[in-house]
């Protein structure tokens, strides 16, 4: 995986999808964002091969543990590394790739990509 890879967004709140946008293209990074699940999801593989997959837990159109399930069950071992970034609890989710609480500083999220990232490439 290399910084180059698209990330790609899912949540429902427009405010942040687009703060997460913005951390993200500040850093060098190229975004695909998605309001519902079932959009990302038809993308994912089709056309966006993402480094890391952003989810928030409580979409409108499926949780986040059933979009992660989905993802896992259709790429197997080549999902690529999924990071909640909920409000909830980090015990209250599924095991993910990793954990980014709402609110978040720009640093905790960069990082939780970057840890992603790498434990993906290890």
């Amino acid at each position: 995986m290399t910084p180059t890879e698209p990330i790609v967004v899912i949540d429902d709140s427009l405010v942040i999808r687009r703060l997460v946008e913005a951390i993200l293209t500040r850093a060098g990074r190229e975004v695909h964002a998605f309001e519902r699940a079932s959009d990302a999801l038809a993308e994912v593989g089709a056309t966006v091969a993402p480094s890391v997959v952003l989810l928030d837990a409580l979409l409108p159109d499926m949780d986040g543990a059933a979009v992660l399930e989905e993802l896992r069950r259709r790429h197997g071992p080549a999902t690529p590394p999924v990071v909640f970034v909920s409000g909830l609890d980090a015990a209250e989710l599924p095991p993910a790739d990793g954990y980014v609480q709402k609110p978040f500083t720009p640093a905790r999220l960069l990082a939780a990509v970057a840890d992603a990232e790498g434990a993906a490439r290890a």
